[in-house]
């Protein structure tokens, strides 16, 4: 039982993540900036990391959604 324990933990605070968190809150400004990056794919720039246009274009691809 005692090997159990942190694995209740573990799964206690990722439920009680999404049953607390309040559907009111939406994404971010800058988040949406990020999503489009995914969109527009560019190489090079220097505001725009390549990973991060990779990562953005991964998240589109899983739905979009604050999850993902």
């Amino acid at each position: 039982m005692k090997r159990h324990i942190p694995l209740i933990f573990a799964g206690l605070k990722f439920v009680l993540g999404f049953v607390l968190a309040s559907r009111v809150y939406e994404l971010h400004r800058d988040e949406y900036l990020y999503l489009n990056y995914g969109q527009h794919l560019a190489w090079g720039y220097l505001e725009v990391p390549p990973l991060m246009a990779v990562q953005s274009w991964l998240t589109l691809a899983l739905g979009g959604g604050i999850f993902g």
